[in-house]
């Protein structure tokens, strides 16, 4: 029997690692079985990513849905279901729950809803004995898949038995993917109104920190990789398993540089020096809003005040990147709210001058989670079976529009200057005396004036611009001169302004010759 995994993931630097667990728990347990794992960009054409799951054809299929990416894996099920019509087809991911069950039916066989080794084994073992999957914990066909919705995932509380890709060999694209995932424990301890990850879970499920060493050890002392990324949801969930994972880092690092997501307000003082001795390149906290009430109603809570105190300790002690998330859709949230939270990020700063990096969304809402089951009816959403936030009893349609607008100037200067955005954005609000999401404002008006900018605006996704290397690529032509004359227009005039903004500009791009303010 032949079987074929397939994860479509937001550009072609990530792949699932989901996808090469399951094909790892497939080979040990059915080591006949023949697993190919496919991993492909949104990029790609539906008919390219046809042409490689037939090459060769295989008798069971199991697709990945997640990223919000079920419109284009429900695309490709149907030619896949025309040309294969005899093969057994399932599909799972974070995003299964999101998909509607009428659009599945007569596309997919089953689907499995939460943790999937376990029934994927299942399948396997009944249809490589001439037989059919009889019930199992988290499998539905498409038919019972809003059965599913509001019910418990499948959970394991420990989770050694899950083997991983890494130490049995089935994972061996380290030349293609530099970044490599590694997760610790599964589930997370917030609840969160718009996510999957904590619904239904009594608890996070782990690795014992013996399994965690010894996937690590391999990655950092073997295989020497480049940098690996956590995939845990709260990487700092505990101050003493942090603890030994940032000890255990120090001590086997022998050059990789290390990707996170932390609860900022958790950490202490030896953590965050520890953080910067491990070799962390990047940490990604979650504010999401600075209004309480926001929070609480979407099941968060954060302290501002030691926010701040870490925020800053960490720009001024360490040399990560600080990436900080600021969500707009959220329940309760108006647009002056979102506005306030960007603005509340742009007052961050270490004494040394590094300011955070702001990573700014908008909120997607899907079946499955409580945000779209308490408020469908106040929520318009960008789509039939959920989707981003148009419109809400805090928002209204103008307020989208208005966030876009700030969005996408948000993008055009993190897509422009990706390497001095934060020197250019604390220049700019120092000398100008304005906000931080007023700065992205100018820069939109800025770019409705020209054909060019207005096609950027209106003809182009720009949901993950690194996403698409043509965009990039236009981006790059773009003659970084264009920010003097916003810094122009919104106040900042002095020959001494002019002149930093100049040389972080010409540092941009590497030319001093090219400094436009010279």
């Amino acid at each position: 029997m032949r079987v074929t995994l397939l994860s479509i993931n937001c550009n072609d630097r990530h792949y699932s690692l989901g996808t090469f667990t399951l094909a790892a728990t497939a080979r040990r347990h059915l080591p006949d079985v023949e697993v190919r794992v496919v991993n492909h960009s949104v990029l790609k054409t539906n008919r390219h990513i046809l042409f490689d799951l037939l090459s060769p054809p295989s008798d069971v299929y199991g697709l990945s849905v997640h990223h919000g990416h079920g419109p284009k894996v429900l695309e490709l099920l149907r030619d896949l279901r025309r040309l294969q019509p005899h093969a057994t087809v399932l599909l799972g991911g974070i995003d299964a729950i999101a998909q509607d069950p009428r659009a599945l039916e007569r596309l997919v066989d089953y689907c499995v809803v939460g943790e999937g080794e376990w029934a994927f084994v299942h399948v396997l073992k009944a249809l490589s004995s001439g037989g059919k999957p009889g019930p199992f914990e988290g499998l539905y066909s498409p038919a019972d898949l809003a059965r599913a919705d509001g019910m418990k995932l499948v959970q394991h509380g420990e989770l050694d038995d899950v083997p991983s890709p890494y130490l049995d060999g089935v994972f061996d694209s380290y030349d293609e993917y530099p970044t490599v995932y590694v997760e610790t424990y599964r589930g997370c301890v917030w609840d969160c109104s718009f996510c999957y990850e904590g619904r239904g879970r009594r608890r996070t499920g782990g690795y014992s920190m013996a399994r965690v060493h010894e996937e690590l050890r391999y990655l950092l002392e073997t295989r020497k990789v480049p940098q690996v990324e956590f995939y845990d949801t709260i990487f700092n969930v505990s101050p003493e398993r942090t603890r030994s994972l940032l000890e255990f880092l120090v001590r086997h690092n022998h050059g990789t540089t290390f990707i996170g997501e932390f609860m900022l307000e958790w950490l202490d003082e030896e953590l965050i020096d520890l953080l910067g001795k491990a070799g962390f390149a990047m940490m990604e906290v979650g504010l999401q809003s600075v209004n309480e009430e926001t929070l609480r109603k979407s099941g968060r809570k954060v302290d501002l005040a030691r926010f701040r105190r870490n925020a800053e300790a960490v720009l001024d002690r360490t040399n990560v990147n600080l990436c900080i998330d600021a969500m707009y859709g959220l329940e309760n949230d108006a647009f002056e709210d979102f506005r306030a939270t960007v603005d509340y990020i742009g007052t961050l700063s270490g004494k040394n001058g590094r300011r955070p990096t702001p990573i700014l969304f908008v909120t997607s809402v899907h079946p499955g989670t409580r945000l779209y089951a308490g408020g469908a009816d106040g929520l318009a959403l960008a789509g039939e079976h959920g989707g981003t936030v148009l419109a809400s009893p805090s928002l209204t349609l103008d307020d989208t529009k208005r966030f876009y607008e700030l969005f996408y100037g948000y993008l055009f200067l993190r897509g422009t200057f990706p390497g001095t955005m934060n020197d250019l954005t604390g220049a700019l609000l120092r000398h100008s005396g304005l906000g931080l999401s007023s700065l992205y404002e100018a820069l939109a008006r800025f770019l409705g004036e020209f054909p060019e900018g207005r096609m950027i605006l209106e003809q182009t996704e720009w949901t993950d611009f690194r996403a698409s290397p043509l965009l990039r690529f236009f981006l790059s032509t773009i003659d970084r001169g264009y920010l003097m004359e916003v810094a122009r227009r919104i106040g900042v005039d002095s020959p001494e302004a002019l002149a930093e903004i100049g040389g972080l500009i010409a540092r941009e791009t590497g030319d001093a010759s090219a400094d436009p303010s010279a």
